[in-house]
């Protein structure tokens, strides 16, 4: 008999060719993984008007942030709002608010305007939270504090399977006017 570290399934079965893998093999590849399939023409008239919303609702939330940057008051907002499928505002809730009402008004005044784009026959649900110094502590100074709006869009009818979503933050205060170190 052999040893149990000799490998003899060559001479125990001479007609099957050998083998040999790697755990690598078994993983997918990059392309594999990251390969996106081709949008449809109707997905990707959603993503783009999705895109062109998302633009927009950022330019206007830190054009908006400059001007009022220092009124805001630690904590969260979160609000939702439903458009028709020509892109007009049928409803504005909003769900929760621990900041305060400027908070609220920062954030539905950089959606408003860009719902325009959303107009592309389907109905919208955006959702937006807006979180103002909440966890980063009220003893720092204010240009170490940076408020962020995640804003996320869906369309398409009751299930909504068109979605996207984004976050928008100010990593360095001094790129707005007046905030920098003193």
């Amino acid at each position: 008999m052999h040893p149990a570290s000799d490998d003899r399934s060559d001479v125990l079965f001479p007609d099957r060719s050998r083998n040999t893998w790697s755990i690598q093999d078994c993983q997918p590849h990059s392309e594999q993984v990251f390969a996106r399939e081709p949008l449809t023409p109707t997905e990707q008239k959603f993503a783009d008007a999705q895109d062109a919303f998302l633009d927009h609702v950022g330019q206007l939330w830190n054009a908006n942030l400059e001007s009022n940057y220092r009124q805001l008051v630690p904590g969260t907002v979160r609000v939702e709002l439903s458009t028709s499928p020509e892109g007009e505002l049928v409803e504005t809730s909003v769900l929760s608010n621990t900041s305060n009402e400027l908070a609220t008004q920062l954030i539905i005044d950089a959606i408003r305007p860009a719902i325009r784009f959303l107009a592309n026959g389907k109905s919208s649900k955006i959702k937006a939270e807006v979180t103002a110094f909440a966890a980063e502590g009220s003893d720092l100074e204010p240009r170490h504090k940076r408020p962020v709006a995640n804003v996320s869009v869906s369309q398409g009818g009751l299930h909504y399977p068109y979605e996207r979503g984004a976050s928008f933050i100010v990593h360095d205060l001094s790129e707005l006017n007046g905030l920098g170190p003193k």
